[in-house]
């Protein structure tokens, strides 16, 4: 009972905001179809080499199932092909940074890009670490 009641809460917040951003920006005011109807899947493949000092990901994600929606009269949603490399080093024990390249590929040809990130995090101990992420 307590997550129906989460939930429309959640939907009233929502439908709050939605109505603070048009009257702010009457143009982005378009109702989306609904959020149970637009769900992109995918499957992630990487291997990561670690030693000491050094570390490198290479990762690639790829959607499956419907990979484009209609999401309302005016935009459609695709999902994204990913590929990337993290190379990471840890100045000590406690820090830890890392750079990377990512490469994003969509099914409707308008977000295709590239990009890079970059991390820097601190081991606070007993196995969590606080950091930041730029990209």
């Amino acid at each position: 009972m307590q997550l129906v009641a989460d939930t429309i809460q959640l939907a009233v917040l929502i439908e709050e905001q939605q109505k603070k951003q048009c009257n702010r920006l009457p143009e982005t005011c378009i109702a989306h179809k609904g959020f149970a109807q637009t769900v992109f899947q995918q499957v992630a493949f990487g291997i990561e080499a670690v030693s000491e000092t050094w570390n490198v990901n290479v990762y690639a994600l790829f959607p499956v199932d419907d990979t484009e929606y209609r999401l309302n009269s005016v935009y459609d949603g695709g999902s994204l092909d990913t590929y990337g490399v993290d190379v990471g080093y840890s100045v000590t024990s406690e820090f830890e940074t890392s750079i990377g390249y990512y490469y994003q590929k969509g099914d409707l040809g308008t977000a295709d890009g590239s990009g890079v990130q970059g991390r820097v995090a601190y081991n606070i101990g007993s196995g969590f670490s606080i950091g930041t992420n730029l990209s």
